[in-house]
């Protein structure tokens, strides 16, 4: 894998896919391990033979309480060097877990004039662009 294929399949495909699978898991780890993001993409460069583009702090996870019952978690990634890599993500669940979204603003191509997309990760892998 290039290293666009790396940067994609780890936030397009890992993260999505492991907030879906164990949303409690994914949560407490991201929000209480700040290095865990960083090491996971250092891990996955190393396993490719890439050299990880981020630095140590670079990735942040920013979590917020949207409501009493609702919260909101962003991952602010560093600048993406090519669409359609992420510049954030925007995780929202509730207390319970039983509703749980999860999005990506995308660096935009040429088409969109670079304006960002933003996208949605259905628990089954669907991929949806609702558009610039």
């Amino acid at each position: 894998m290039d290293l666009k294929e790396v940067l994609y399949s780890y936030e397009h495909k890992l993260l999505p896919e492991w907030f879906h699978e164990d949303p409690k898991e994914f949560i407490g780890v991201v929000a209480t391990q700040p290095s865990a993001l960083y090491n996971i993409i250092s891990e996955l460069c190393a396993r490719s033979g890439q050299e990880n583009p981020f630095k140590p702090g670079e990735l942040s996870v920013e979590p917020n309480q949207v409501s009493e019952d609702v919260a909101l978690l962003r991952i602010r990634f560093p600048k993406p060097p090519a669409a359609p890599l992420c510049i954030s993500s925007i995780i929202i669940f509730d207390k319970s877990f039983e509703k749980l979204a999860y999005y990506t603003i995308e660096k935009g191509d040429e088409p969109s004039g670079g304006f960002p997309q933003v996208c949605g990760w259905e628990k089954d892998g669907t991929h949806i662009n609702y558009g610039s």
